[in-house]
């Protein structure tokens, strides 16, 4: 009983004293839970965004109103705080429209390679990012955009050029599909640190598992390097046309180029089905001695990871992809 009239008493402060920041918190709450099968994923986003501006006018009533900001000199300090962040972040979005610590690049190509997945080509207009394999960028197509992150295919070191191979999954990616050769995009990072222990020096044998268009990040690697330690890749994908860049792995590796289909019977050159203990211990002798690199959608990582554990291998050996910094 007592929580419910602590609860009713936040409410009766919430609408009297900040009345814009209830508004907007409680039509936030109400859509998103009441309303949310009906809304589509990027509306019920941008509705969260719209709650943000419930924040500054909260804050504006805590000097006046707060009872234990008058008494604490710690609470004063928690609430400077908090003010400070608010006004470093919202600095940071706003420098962030206008292309702050980004840089341009523009299209070179922007190539079919299936019916849903194409190969992007970007040259630096002036500096070049300082690339990894492994690495990710954020792309801005205009200067109103959302970022996304997509992984790097290919670098250049003598060009600066950056290849992407992205999958369409939704409005943003389309939208970068039908981009031009010579339109303009705003890059950020690079970001990320999958692939930064495997360097020529380290010659563990490696087994790299690819989801669809997660096998982007190790293509140029295992290209690069087959000369340097032992390279087993599996590619899953659902049919044989989406399963990009396997012809030209299967070239390069040749039976160490395994390729899953999961919608499609088995071929000459193509298993069926999903990864499984039995697939991996029937091309790979002892799991445990090999380190892992697993790209893909986070289902299908954390399926991989529990098909490895299940094989012996330690999790300090698994490493995935991860789109943070």
């Amino acid at each position: 009983m007592e929580k419910h009239i602590v609860f009713l008493h936040c409410v009766y402060y919430l609408a009297g004293a900040c009345p814009i920041s209830f508004l907007v918190i409680f039509v936030t709450w109400f859509v998103s839970v009441m309303l949310r099968k009906q809304l589509s994923f990027r509306l019920w986003k941008y509705l969260h965004y719209f709650s943000y501006i419930s924040l500054p006018f909260a804050l504006l009533h805590i000097p006046n109103l707060g009872s234990q900001y008058a008494r604490s000199e710690f609470v004063q300090l928690y609430f400077l705080i908090i003010v400070g962040m608010f006004i470093m972040f919202s600095l940071i979005r706003i420098l962030a429209l206008f292309d702050f610590g980004r840089r341009p690049y523009r299209i070179v190509a922007n190539d079919v390679l299936s019916d849903e997945d194409r190969l992007l080509v970007i040259r630096p207009i002036n500096t070049a990012l300082r690339v990894n394999h492994g690495q990710f960028v954020y792309i801005k197509i205009g200067r109103i955009s959302e970022d996304h992150p997509f992984s790097i295919a290919h670098i250049d070191d003598e060009s600066g050029e950056i290849t992407i191979a992205y999958r369409l999954k939704g409005l943003f990616t389309r939208l970068l599909s039908r981009s031009k050769a010579g339109t303009i995009l705003s890059i950020a990072g690079p970001y990320g640190s999958f692939m930064q222990n495997l360097t020529r020096k380290n010659t563990t044998p490696v087994v790299y598992i690819a989801g669809g268009i997660g096998i982007a990040p190790f293509v140029q690697k295992i290209i690069s390097e087959d000369n340097v330690r032992q390279q087993i890749i599996f590619c899953v994908n659902r049919t044989r046309a989406s399963a990009v860049f396997v012809p030209l792995l299967k070239r390069r590796l040749g039976l160490r180029c395994i390729s899953l289909l999961t919608r499609e019977p088995a071929t000459d050159t193509d298993l069926s089905g999903h990864f499984s203990n039995d697939i991996l211990r029937t091309y790979v002798t002892s799991p445990e001695n090999y380190t892992y690199y697993v790209c893909g959608p986070e289902p299908f990582e954390a399926s991989v990871k529990n098909v490895l554990h299940s094989a012996g291998v330690q999790k300090e050996v698994i490493y995935t992809e991860r789109f943070n910094w």
